[in-house]
């Protein structure tokens, strides 16, 4: 394998790194903020829920109250919070510390198991506050609870439980993970897409560049196979190493008056060939490179190597200067 052909197959590789890189960065920069929205999409849901169980549990406690030692349920048939979506218990402590049941309005699929309202009754009999539990209903699935106390004089006699379904909550999470998870997928293939043009447009130099050298090394071959002189085979490639400088443009052309017909003719003159060459060339006056000029008119007045044949009667060289 030559060394271009070496050189363009990593510039290739080099482009699909950074294509790679390009599509890790974007990946990264689209999977935090939408990692960090569905987060706080479950952090705002779990903060809502509670607030709506602790709302109707604090609310409803304090409507219910105590006569005389007797609980009064009254004012709950007329609560539209007892009535809302949420489910509403009332658990008494009775005499002996049994837990007795006083109010529910819940389905039947909605119904805590005895051990969770239990468990929200004893905390907050403990803590004589409103507290917030996970509990779990009576067909299995998770329910979220909260409990507020109900005073009877200075001690805590009933409880008012608040319990919601975090279901629905729960899927209209999971269906906005899946449009996040969908629109990064798209931007990715998109900003993958754009990384690799973007990095296809950045090596355009370099494959020029490259293409530059295979031509410059296919004229030298060229060159030293024809079996000249050393002094000519210098000539040849210091004229190659000039044309490649200039065609890479770490070398400017150069720009000076001078006579054109003179130089064709000296050129002519000093040409070392069998072919039988004549100039006639009027007097012309240009503003050019010498070296490069020369190169020129030597390729232009060489018989071709592969028509050893062929023979130039005259030439005739006419420019105008501008």
């Amino acid at each position: 394998m030559n060394a271009p052909t070496t050189a363009v197959t990593r510039l290739r590789l080099l482009r699909r790194r950074q294509t790679a890189l390009y599509a890790l960065a974007a990946a990264v920069c689209l999977v935090v903020p939408a990692g960090v929205a569905g987060v706080v999409d479950a952090h705002s849901r779990a903060s809502a829920l509670d607030a709506e169980v602790d709302r109707s549990a604090t609310a409803l406690s304090r409507a219910v109250y105590y006569d005389q030692g007797t609980l009064h349920l009254e004012p709950l048939r007329d609560d539209v919070l007892a009535a809302g979506p949420t489910s509403v218990y009332v658990m008494e402590w009775g005499a002996n510390g049994a837990l007795v049941p006083r109010y529910g309005s819940a389905r039947d699929t909605w119904l805590p198991t005895p051990d969770t309202l239990r468990e929200v009754a004893d905390e907050t009999s403990r803590d004589q506050e409103t507290v917030l539990l996970d509990g779990t209903a009576n067909d299995g699935r998770p329910l979220r609870l909260a409990g507020a106390p109900v005073w009877n004089g200075g001690q805590v006699s009933a409880t008012v439980i608040a319990a919601s379904d975090p279901a629905d909550g729960n899927a209209d999470h999971a269906a906005l993970l899946r449009e996040l998870t969908l629109v990064c997928l798209i931007l990715l293939v998109a900003a993958t897409a754009a990384g690799h043009l973007l990095s296809g447009r950045g090596m355009r130099a370099a494959l020029r560049v490259l293409d530059q050298q295979e031509r410059f090394l296919a004229e030298a071959a060229d060159e030293l196979r024809s079996s000249r002189p050393v002094d000519e085979m210098g000539r040849s490639v210091t004229d190659l190493l000039s044309r490649a400088r200039l065609a890479a443009g770490t070398q400017p052309a150069e720009r000076e008056p001078l006579r054109l017909d003179l130089l064709v003719e000296q050129l002519v003159e000093n040409l070392d060939t069998a072919a039988e060459i004549s100039v006639m060339a009027s007097p012309c006056v240009v503003s050019g490179d010498p070296e490069l000029l020369s190169q020129a008119a030597t390729c232009s007045a060489t018989p071709s190597a592969t028509a050893p044949d062929r023979r130039s009667k005259s030439s005739s060289a006419r420019a105008g200067s501008r």
